[in-house]
């Protein structure tokens, strides 16, 4: 009886199989779920209410909703009539026949068997800080909604198309409106069912890796337009965030922003309102020896006008040579450590056109086209303290795609292929980043981070047996472990003294201003501060050269020569010369400004003061208290 009952047993459970394999099938498992916002799987439609009809055919929201999704729906007959997380009047104030098109199709989104994963973000987990007006569109459907009815809605798309798509768009290559086949692509992001078999993998293997993704930190808001964070190396552990307009501001190891601005320029520097301007204060650094000579270097773009009156002590000027008409880049070599007070670099001799007389000598690497930022590995490669030079670059016979660049001396990288070529996601331009070489995410150690403007991040790293460089996607996690999540077009990446990377980013909008956030990237298997990570600041010190204490009248080189103004002269700048000097016993106590004994007039004390009586032999009290107030006057002058 028993072995008569076998077969039915196990075609029962065979068919219990199937069910739940078509369960999955359907999204009630596996990497991809198809849910109803509720959190209930879509219902599978009966064949008498599959009335496939075209998204076009007249009959209200009810026949395209029930058109679009024919087989699964999340939409009973009485419903499919709005959008649940979109506005009423948003989505229904339009004169204009082709946007009125689109909302209708939009508001079928919550009939999607995809609702959940259409307007709930897996970044921001199950309860994101604001709650979408619209389903997460693919890309170029999401531009051609903002062209057609940027105009149209009162009150809404009053941004520019690449931060409305920013928030709006698909850009980790799930799910997105239109979820449904469709007559016409328009393009490879038009439709995800287009390529829902590689989103099958992508999820896999994102679900797969999930747990060794990393943590964004946020350290900072209220910044306006970051877009740099460097250390000056003095052991303070302070980091200076660099904003677009001209200012550079503290950031404390306590993790406090100091009021007062660290350097504000903002009068000399000309930037950009426009989102992707790449004018304004570009970047910072920090002599290394900069605890006692206290010099630092600015890179921003000003006018001629500013350049002319700008109360410079000193400017850096990089000269743009034009030796051939595909001689478009370059990096530039200068030693800055001299003690020439004429010039402000010498060339290092070790230059590979050094001794050249067609070329600039200043010049290290050429042939590159727009070259960004460019980061200096802090680590050396070799004994003799070579070290690593990696720069972003857009490729100028391509302008829509960007490529990763290992510099190296004498090198001609219109020709010499790079470490990595690729097309920036979502046509969002390459930023570049660092080298990590911190101590709490040992997994990133020695991996140069970088990114896009649009918030993908790789890495690069070199492995010691092949040399080679391996590109990987960065993952940042924002659910689980990780409690924050990033937002924002990336501005820039930063460095801390103890080897920690940093991400800046800011809204686009006119309207925020402050909108500017730092983050730090974290790894949620270690403490945030390891006891082996643990180092102790130092208070941050004034100046102790005697150059830069006692050289008023002049400015100081990085080797602590006092280089003199016009018009002083001797040790430390002390001593006025005057041209022609002074007589009658004057002195010289400012360029060409001499102070003349009492009976002495005239510029060089030439003259005779014929109003003053002669000095007799019964007037010598006279003539000691004229002699202490002349001496009193020629003190305070040199004081």
């Amino acid at each position: 009886m028993m072995l008569k009952m076998l077969p039915f047993k196990l075609l029962l459970v065979a068919v219990v199989l199937c069910f739940f394999e078509g369960d999955a099938k359907f999204g009630e498992s596996g990497a991809r779920r198809r849910r109803c916002l509720n959190g209930t799987p879509p219902r599978r439609l009966k064949k008498r209410d599959r009335r496939v009809l075209s998204p076009e055919a007249p009959g209200g929201g009810e026949a395209m909703c029930r058109g679009l999704y024919p087989r699964l729906s999340c939409c009973s007959r009485s419903e499919a009539q709005g959008l649940p997380h979109a506005e009423a009047k948003v989505l229904s104030v339009t004169n204009n026949t082709e946007c009125a098109k689109l909302l209708e199709e939009i508001k079928c989104a919550h009939c999607s068997p995809h609702a959940q994963n259409l307007f709930h973000s897996p970044e921001k987990g199950e309860t994101p800080e604001k709650e979408l007006m619209l389903p997460y569109l693919c890309k170029d459907y999401c531009k051609e909604f903002y062209y057609t009815c940027r105009g149209h809605i009162p009150g809404f798309l009053q941004t520019a198309a690449d931060e409305f798509c920013y928030y709006y768009a698909r850009k980790d290559g799930g799910v997105c409106f239109p979820d449904f086949p469709r007559k016409q692509v328009r393009g490879p992001a038009s439709n995800s069912l287009d390529h829902m078999e590689e989103y099958d993998k992508e999820e896999e293997i994102s679900r797969k890796h999930k747990h060794n993704c990393f943590c964004i930190q946020e350290v900072v808001s209220g910044l306006r337009q970051p877009v740099g964070a460097v250390h000056c190396g003095d052991g303070s552990h302070r980091l200076f965030i660099l904003e677009k307009e001209g200012y550079v501001k503290i950031l404390t190891p306590e993790g406090d922003i100091l009021k007062e601005p660290f350097l504000d320029i903002h009068k000399l520097v000309q930037s950009g309102i426009k989102g992707g301007d790449e004018r304004g204060l570009l970047s910072l650094a920090f002599h290394p020896n900069y605890k006692k000579n206290g010099k630092l270097y600015a890179s921003y773009t000003t006018n001629q006008e500013r350049w002319a009156i700008g109360p410079h002590d000193h400017i850096l000027r990089v000269v743009e040579y034009t030796v051939s008409s595909d001689f478009t880049g370059s990096v530039l070599r200068l030693d800055v450590n001299t003690d020439l007070c004429n010039v402000p670099y010498s060339i290092p001799r070790s230059n590979p056109h050094f001794n050249s007389t067609n070329q600039p000598p200043e010049i290290f690497a050429h042939g590159l086209h727009n070259p960004g930022r460019c980061a200096v590995d802090r680590h050396p490669i070799d004994v003799n303290i070579n070290l690593t030079i990696l720069c972003s670059d857009s490729n100028g016979k391509n302008r829509s795609s960007a490529r990763i660049l290992q510099i190296i001396k004498g090198k001609d990288y219109e020709s010499e292929p790079s470490l990595l070529e690729f097309k920036p996601f979502s046509s969002g331009s390459l930023v570049g980043g660092f080298v990590y070489r911190g101590c709490q995410s040992e997994r990133l150690y020695g991996s140069y981070v970088f990114g896009d403007r649009n918030g993908n991040f790789l890495t690069l790293q070199q492995s010691p047996a092949t040399k080679q460089w391996q590109e990987k996607p960065l993952c940042l996690g924002n659910t689980g472990s990780c409690r924050g999540f990033f937002s924002g077009p990336v501005l820039g990446f930063g460095e801390d003294e103890l080897g920690e990377i940093y991400i800046l980013s800011s809204s686009k909008s006119l309207t925020q201003p402050h909108s500017g956030k730092l983050y730090k990237i974290v790894d949620p298997k270690r403490p945030l501060v390891p006891e082996e990570c643990k180092r102790t600041a130092q208070p941050a010190q004034i100046l102790t050269s005697e150059c830069s204490r006692h050289c008023r009248n002049g400015h100081c080189t990085p080797t602590g020569k006092c280089c003199c103004n016009p018009g002083w002269e001797g040790e430390l700048c002390r001593t006025a010369k005057c041209d022609p000097a002074c007589r009658h016993g004057g002195v010289c106590v400012r360029p060409n400004k001499c102070l003349c004994k009492k009976g002495y007039l005239g510029p060089q004390c030439e003259q005779v003061d014929r109003n003053i009586r002669r000095v007799t032999r019964a007037g010598i009290l006279d003539q000691i208290l004229d002699m202490t107030s002349y001496l009193l006057d020629l003190t305070s002058y040199i004081v």
